[in-house]
């Protein structure tokens, strides 16, 4: 940490006082997320006379100071480069339901050892996670906890004939001070890769950017590559001799069809012939997969589980060939499992810590907020039996409540941020229908970011971090920036990669070749 002076430690302090520890981790005992002040862009006038005692740290922020210093030289030449970045990333395909997707002209710089934490957290929480699918079916007691329709249940309980279930995932939440807090997991069918490696593609040919390669080193992640040997790896396991071709799956008017074909330009740039398949398009006949023509041997699963249940009669080809091993499918239908918000339910209860070794479970109490089920009646938290509906009912400030299985944002309630009659109706409806969950809220990190409206200023944005995991292992980030606190592209939220950097020993003379 940074040394201050008596003032700057003062106001530390109070921040520290103001972010108020959690009544629930209080009562409860669990591990206490501190928030600290923005380390974004520090005044030079805060650098005069410190010690420093983490140099990661101290590196770090002299790299934000550094990049501000940078646009604020010629704000005009800012701007006309982020237009143009937001430009040609629209052209390459970045684009949601059609939309553009705002990007920041500003990366999330984190340290070098940030990044080690935070891959050293997602290879054990994914080890988590697999234990967790695995208990679904080794414990009937458990299986309530998910909420899965009949429908659903059959399709998870399908073997998929390789070892792994969480292969391509990503995990949501907050990177603060080498603190990681996961809120959720997408385990279904995480997007982003695609679009992150365009993001930092372009951002790397910017000549602010390349500025700034004179003084920083700067960690770059191929997503794309990783998803390609994710998939490769299980078709082996699968038992795949041939020279693969790809299908990936999904309806043909969903928001993110503009990143299948991002992939699909990569993949067959590798040499794998690659088609984008609504499901509707698919053939499963003489023990094969076709759409048209092609022969598909595996199957990037994009459309997500829930979809397919409901939609039996249009996705039965694929879910035959699947049955019948015909085809290789990355991810499972077992991997529904792991994205159920419920799932932290079963995390964050002492009563199932059996299930899990004693670093599982320390795990899980350092990086995942306490979350319970709503309903009627006593629940057990930490050795207590409180009534859950009417602690959270009365509590509204101290929670989050989320629909088990939603996604893009939507029926999520913040409590501090929802209208005492909005809250009281959501938890109506949340205990009518079930499989909804409370969960502790997390104080959201900002940092400031460079915006032009028109003119440049820096705004403090909420800022969340999402760590993609290819195969258990950390496979680089994204972060999504938003003036609301439920961060995400549907809602209007931007993006930016996360890298990791660090200084120079010798600064460069010239800009360099990045490509």
């Amino acid at each position: 940490m940074l040394e201050f002076d008596k003032k700057e430690h003062e106001l530390k302090e109070a921040l520290k006082r103001e972010a108020a520890i959690s009544p629930c981790k209080k009562a409860f005992g669990f591990p206490e997320w501190k928030t600290e002040p923005t380390i974004d862009f520090v005044p030079k006038s805060r650098m005069a006379g410190e010690q420093i005692q983490d140099t990661r740290l101290a590196e770090v922020i002299a790299a934000n100071r550094r990049y501000r210093d940078i646009i604020e030289k010629d704000p005009e030449s800012s701007k006309q480069q982020y237009e143009l970045l937001n430009k040609k990333l629209a052209q390459r395909g970045l684009v949601f339901g059609g939309q553009p997707i705002t990007v920041y002209i500003k990366p999330d710089f984190i340290t070098t050892q940030e990044r080690d934490v935070a891959c050293h957290i997602v290879h054990r929480v994914i080890g988590v996670l697999e234990k967790a699918i695995d208990l679904y079916e080794a414990d009937p007691g458990i299986r309530s906890f998910f909420g899965l329709t009949p429908e659903e249940d059959y399709l998870v309980r399908i073997n998929h004939g390789y070892k792994r279930r969480a292969v391509l995932s990503r995990l949501d939440g907050f990177l603060h001070h080498q603190v990681v807090k996961f809120l959720e997991f997408n385990m279904d069918s995480p997007a982003g890769p695609g679009f992150m490696d365009l993001i930092e593609e372009e951002m790397f040919r910017l000549p602010l950017f390349r500025e700034f390669l004179m003084d920083y080193q700067v960690g770059r992640t191929s997503r794309r590559m990783l998803v390609l040997q994710a998939l490769l790896d299980c078709y082996r396991d699968w038992g795949g001799v041939h020279w693969p071709r790809i299908a990936i799956v999904d309806w043909n008017d969903v928001a993110t069809l503009s990143e299948f074909l991002i992939l699909r330009e990569f993949f067959i740039e590798h040499g794998f012939e690659t088609v984008i398949a609504d499901p509707r398009e698919l053939d499963f006949s003489r023990g094969r997969l076709r759409k048209g023509d092609l022969t598909i041997d595996i199957v990037y699963r994009r459309i997500l589980t829930h979809e397919v249940a409901r939609h039996p009669k249009d996705c039965k080809a694929l879910v035959e060939a699947v049955k019948q091993g015909a085809v290789c499918m990355v991810n499972s239908f077992k991997s529904k499992l792991a994205s159920s918000k419920a799932l932290l339910t079963i995390f964050t209860d002492t009563e199932y810590e059996r299930y899990f070794t004693a670093q599982e479970n320390r795990t899980k109490r350092v990086c995942l907020p306490w979350t319970a089920r709503i309903q009627e009646g006593p629940i057990l938290v930490a050795g207590k039996l409180i009534d859950g509906f009417d602690f959270v009912c009365g509590n509204k400030n101290m929670f989050v409540l989320k629909a088990g299985h939603s996604h893009g944002g939507k029926d999520v309630y913040i409590g501090r941020e929802t209208p005492e009659h909005v809250w009281d109706a959501a938890m109506e409806r949340a205990l009518f229908q079930g499989n909804w969950v409370a969960q502790e809220y997390v104080p959201i990190p900002e940092k400031s970011i460079p915006v032009f409206s028109p003119d440049l200023k820096f705004e403090k944005k909420k800022i969340n971090m999402n760590p993609f995991s290819f195969l258990g292992h950390y496979g680089g980030g994204m972060s999504r920036i938003s003036s609301s606190s439920i961060i995400n592209v549907s809602r209007g939220g931007g993006l930016v990669p996360v890298m990791p950097c660090r200084k120079r020993v010798i600064p460069l003379r010239a800009p360099p070749e990045v490509y």
